[in-house]
């Protein structure tokens, strides 16, 4: 019988329901953040005329980056700015432009996802963070500055290169923050959880099931980990005492050496001392011949 052949599946198809509850929650704090950063610095950028996302905007543009890095697929970032449209619209909450919305924050998204078509062999770096942030933030600024604010080239290059040092601030921030949850690895865990509760679902698992599984296996692991370590440590002990010894037959052989040394620096000298009684006793002789 032919094998069935797999196809890559396409669009939303391609999330899973962790992914996309991954993303809701990625796009909650995002609006949240931007909602209240965003009125903070248009308190200090209004006065001055210059568009507040522009100092403001690399803080809750990482969000974007964040989203393709840690849902591990591309689009997640115009997944995020797609709700994000559509709640600023249908809300009108702080930060909305009305029905150019559209364009002020599907634009970034667009350029965080062409630099992050670009996948080097050993991952993602803080280049594509600071860069992607950097010219989403820019993008916005651009946008927003083209549209509400008709700046001037000057002002509007000012405007441009506050977005591009904000931007790779917050791509920078991204960055550590992607990097200490990785690190942490709660999401491969609840990811991994995910998958078994819902393959399990006909055999009625119960999440209970799960988390015992999960604790011992990271019992296990850790096992492995501190025997590996034991044996590590043996190994390196082992090579120590061996180098001790080493020192000590030197040491040993060196002592020995000075002690024939002396032994023989006391030969030569009582040798010397019977030739001087020799020369003595031969001289009285002839004195007394």
């Amino acid at each position: 019988m032919d094998k069935p052949i797999k196809r890559k599946l396409k669009g939303l198809k391609s999330f899973s329901i962790f992914d996309l509850v991954l993303l809701a929650m990625l796009t909650a704090a995002s609006v949240g953040f931007k909602v209240v950063v965003g009125n903070l610095v248009r308190m200090i950028t209004g006065p001055l005329g210059v568009p507040g996302g522009a100092l403001a905007g690399g803080f809750y543009m990482l969000w974007l980056p964040l989203a393709i890095t840690l849902v591990g697929k591309r689009g997640s970032a115009l997944l995020i700015s797609l709700v994000q449209t559509i709640i600023m619209v249908t809300t009108g909450a702080p930060g909305s432009h009305g029905v150019w919305t559209v364009i002020t924050y599907m634009g970034p998204a667009i350029f965080v996802e062409l630099v992050y078509l670009y996948k080097p062999r050993d991952g993602y770096n803080i280049l594509h963070f600071i860069i992607s942030t950097m010219l989403a933030n820019m993008v916005g600024t651009f946008g927003t500055s083209h549209l509400f604010f008709r700046l001037s080239i000057y002002p509007l290059l000012f405007t441009l290169l506050a977005a591009s040092l904000s931007g790779a601030l917050g791509g920078a921030i991204a960055y550590f923050v992607h990097t200490g949850i990785i690190k942490t690895g709660i999401l491969t865990r609840l990811r991994a959880k995910t998958t078994i509760k819902f393959k399990s679902d006909e055999e009625n698992v119960t999440w209970e099931q799960i988390d015992e599984e999960e604790r011992l296996r990271i019992e296990k692991e850790s096992a492995e980990k501190e025997s590996k370590d034991n044996y590590e440590n043996g190994f390196m002990q082992g090579e120590d005492n061996e180098n001790e010894n080493n020192i000590a037959d030197k040491l040993e052989i060196k002592d020995k050496a000075w002690k024939e040394r002396e032994d023989n620096e006391k030969d030569n000298s009582i040798a010397d001392k019977w030739k001087i009684k020799d020369k003595a006793w031969k001289e009285r002789l002839v004195y007394l011949s």
